[in-house]
């Protein structure tokens, strides 16, 4: 169903879309269409996931916690989305050092083609 996480191994690649029978439409992580959602950081910041001007990018993160480059980025557990599910790692922090929330950029570690091996959808976290 609409939500529902797919995934390569422990990667997150994206989340199905919509169902029309026999085919599945799914939102790969680099569509501006796609919803944001909660994730952390490896150090355990919590954030958002969101992706705009081609960019992946983690948003929301409160600045007493500075990101680090090359932290791992994970999702937290919703009601369809398991925690720790591996996004990818913070290349560039884009939010002013003054500001009260933090933005950085994610190099994202897959990305979903039609080389990706053995996708699988998640139907129960």
């Amino acid at each position: 169903k609409r939500g529902q996480p797919v995934v390569s191994g422990t990667i997150l690649l994206g989340f199905v879309d919509r169902v029309s029978d026999p085919i599945i439409h799914i939102i790969p992580l680099d569509s501006e269409s796609l919803s944001r959602f909660p994730i952390k950081t490896g150090m355990g910041q919590s954030g958002i996931y969101f992706f705009e001007n081609r960019t992946p990018q983690i948003a929301d993160l409160p600045s007493e916690n500075p990101v680090n480059l090359n932290d791992s980025i994970l999702t937290l557990p919703t009601e369809l989305i398991p925690a720790n599910l591996v996004l990818g790692r913070t290349t560039k922090i884009i939010s002013a050092p003054q500001s009260p929330l933090q933005k950085a950029e994610i190099k994202l570690d897959s990305k979903l083609t039609s080389k990706t091996p053995d996708p699988v959808i998640i139907t129960k976290p």
